[in-house]
């Protein structure tokens, strides 16, 4: 029975995800650790420059959008978690 629950998949996972957590084996942690707004834009730039050309915007916008993004500096703290990653793409011009 094990066997058989081991090769479902979710319905709803997100393909990049789902693609990480392949290639890891599972060991896979979806939380982003930044110090400031600059460091959260480059690593949202780098990973949609690594997947934009397998994968559709929307879908790299879902997966975005569903990292924990933790500030590591408190002074910083508001100008971080007040960013709309959609927007971000969007002024990124992709």
């Amino acid at each position: 029975m094990l066997s058989l629950l081991k090769n479902l998949k979710p319905i709803f996972m997100n393909p990049i995800l789902e693609e990480i957590l392949v290639s890891r084996n599972g060991h896979y942690c979806h939380v982003v650790e930044v110090n400031d707004k600059f460091e959260l834009m480059a690593v949202v730039g780098s990973i949609v420059e690594e997947y934009q050309e397998k994968y559709d915007m929307s879908v790299i916008s879902e997966f975005l959008n569903s990292l924990t993004v933790y500030c590591l500096v408190e002074d910083n703290e508001d100008e971080v978690y007040d960013m709309v990653i959609d927007d971000l793409i969007e002024e990124m011009a992709f």
